[in-house]
């Protein structure tokens, strides 16, 4: 199927021989800006971010989990059916949709109160900067960081790697490698 449909193997039961008991999957179009250990620090068997979409709980920018948890992401997974029905329930994405039509609600999850932001849904909102990248206008000369910001995803348009991002945020250039 392509795209990050993948990613559903590190559902399946068999991964702790293959990838160890417990461990976190990060896009790589993250800045990680600051000391992540509290966010890694959790007990839960399953946690994941939560979407700063309001019609989908999840974001598989970034979960972490023992191997084995939730493996009903993985088994019940049908190549020809669930992508369609996740997106006959309006679904964003590819595995992030299956994963959170899969999950249901109630699964513990990161925010911004930990320290992670979106780039698009957070950073951009302050002041008149959407407005301005809906416009086509490009971003302003400064996008400024949260203090508390440990991690800023970059899903959708915007991605570190830009030479327009790394102007009007220096601190990516500061953190991201």
């Amino acid at each position: 199927l392509g795209r990050c449909y993948l990613r559903l193997k590190a559902f399946a039961a068999e991964m702790c021989g293959v990838i160890g008991r417990r461990f976190v999957s990060i896009d790589l179009d993250t800045v990680i800006t600051g000391d992540i250990t509290p966010i890694l620090d959790r007990d839960e068997d399953f946690i994941i971010w939560r979407n700063v979409n309001l019609r989908q709980p999840y974001c598989g920018s970034m979960w972490m989990m023992d191997a084995g948890a939730r493996r009903g992401v993985w088994e019940d997974f049908e190549p020809l059916s669930s992508p369609v029905e996740s997106r006959r329930r309006r679904l964003i994405g590819s595995d992030q949709a299956w994963m959170a039509l899969n999950l249901g609600p109630g699964e513990a999850t990161w925010d911004g109160g930990d320290g992670i932001f979106s780039f698009r849904a957070h950073l951009l909102r302050q002041s008149n900067i959407r407005r301005r990248v809906k416009r086509r206008e490009g971003l302003p000369e400064h996008v400024p960081l949260p203090e508390s910001a440990r991690m800023v995803f970059f899903h959708g348009r915007f991605d570190p790697s830009q030479p327009e991002v790394r102007s009007a945020c220096p601190w990516v250039v500061e953190h991201w490698r």
